[in-house]
């Protein structure tokens, strides 16, 4: 029996893959694509190729420089040395002076109200570092995150963050939220490509519309 070989994951097969998987992002690419000299912003991807709005037409084959961001002009990823255009910015990381805590007590009461779950990385080209994070509200009511982030042991049930805790509007960003803030029950959010090493603990500060203020979390392994 015989085995297809492992696709090869071109820029344009990465663009393709995170349309298919209907994420609220922006895409560019490279123009002319033989020899990229300029960002030209998608509008139309689709099985004939990539369309831009400068008019531009190409087979998925034949891109060589591309670029992703979310919804806040985040960069998500990019390949191609071209400058990046005004508006889009990569990832500021900023450590905390006092990093922020959390103990195994505070996440207790979270199984009445969101569940976290790790699983593997829905883009295949990711490294092992990368895996999808999942939010579902099991609760009764709506919910919303207010801030994120990830958390070193510190020792057997105690976290301190290793970062500056990431924004309610990056959740909705990176999450695929989009403009509502309120997760309603059942609702879920979902990062195919979270990262970080393994053994930190993903924590996320909600609220209920009642008023309640939780935090809920899992650890990555």
């Amino acid at each position: 029996m015989t085995h297809d070989a492992s696709p090869v994951w071109t820029p344009g097969r990465k663009i393709a893959e995170l349309v298919r998987l209907r994420r609220n992002l922006r895409y560019w690419i490279g123009v002319p694509v033989s020899q990229p000299i300029r960002w030209s912003e998608v509008f139309r991807v689709d099985s004939e190729g990539i369309a831009t709005v400068s008019g531009e037409h190409c087979r998925l084959d034949e891109v060589q420089a591309w670029f992703a961001a979310c919804s806040n002009d985040d960069l998500l990823e990019m390949e191609g040395r071209l400058q990046l255009p005004p508006g889009i910015h990569g990832l500021t990381v900023r450590r905390l002076p006092t990093p922020e805590r959390v103990a195994k007590a505070d996440l207790v009461k979270r199984a009445a109200h969101l569940r976290v779950t790790h699983g593997p990385c829905a883009l295949p080209w990711r490294d092992p570092r990368h895996f999808s994070t999942e939010l579902l509200n099991v609760g009764r009511e709506d919910i919303r995150v207010t801030a994120f982030g990830a958390y070193s042991r510190l020792r057997p049930g105690n976290w301190a963050s290793s970062t500056a805790p990431f924004s309610s509007l990056q959740f909705r960003s990176w999450y695929d939220v989009g403009l509502e803030e309120w997760i309603p029950p059942n609702g879920r959010a979902w990062d195919p490509a979270n990262w970080s090493d393994r053994g930190m603990l993903w924590a996320y500060r909600f609220e209920t519309r009642s008023g309640g203020r939780f935090v809920a979390g899992e650890v990555i392994r």
